[in-house]
């Protein structure tokens, strides 16, 4: 059975599986001197690992152009950290990169794998074991590229 590998063009697809081509990974890690010679279906498994991370872990603003379509881009009413709309049929760049940054992640990583969320420090003799709030994997600079996209903080709504 082949992978089903789809890539959102901005059309709200419901049967979208990715939000880049091999080709736009391939050139993004290209652009920072890195290269992949896996073969395409290996590297389009990676990017369908992203693009799940991605639509599964992060919450970003407006919402969906289609209540049928497979991901969480393209959206109605997003508006960047500088207040400006981000059209309806397009998926953003940073939201591109991310993709390509966890992809290459999936190689050596499993990117669905949870911890229990247990951590532990020590100092000398002083130790404190601790929970946290979320047991997923994270990947500050996805964050970081992500950042101007991404619901933050306590959201104001005006009702009438």
């Amino acid at each position: 059975m082949a992978i089903e590998f789809s890539v959102e063009t901005g059309t709200a697809s419901s049967t979208s599986t990715a939000y880049v081509t091999v080709a736009q990974f391939k050139q993004y890690w290209e652009n920072r001197g890195t290269s992949f010679s896996e073969a395409d279906s290996i590297i389009q498994g990676w990017i369908n690992q992203a693009t799940e991370y991605i639509d599964i872990n992060y919450q970003f603003e407006g919402e969906v152009v289609d209540d049928d379509q497979a991901l969480e881009w393209p959206r109605n009413y997003a508006v960047n950290k500088l207040g400006i709309y981000i059209d309806n049929d397009v998926v953003p760049t940073e939201v591109k990169n991310a993709t390509c940054y966890l992809a290459a992640q999936a190689k050596t990583d499993d990117l669905n794998i949870v911890d229990d969320g247990v951590k532990s420090v020590s100092y000398g003799p002083v130790s404190k074991t601790y929970n946290k709030s979320s047991a997923s994997k994270e990947y500050p600079a996805v964050v970081k590229i992500l950042r101007n996209l991404l619901i933050t903080g306590n959201q104001l709504m005006r009702v009438n």
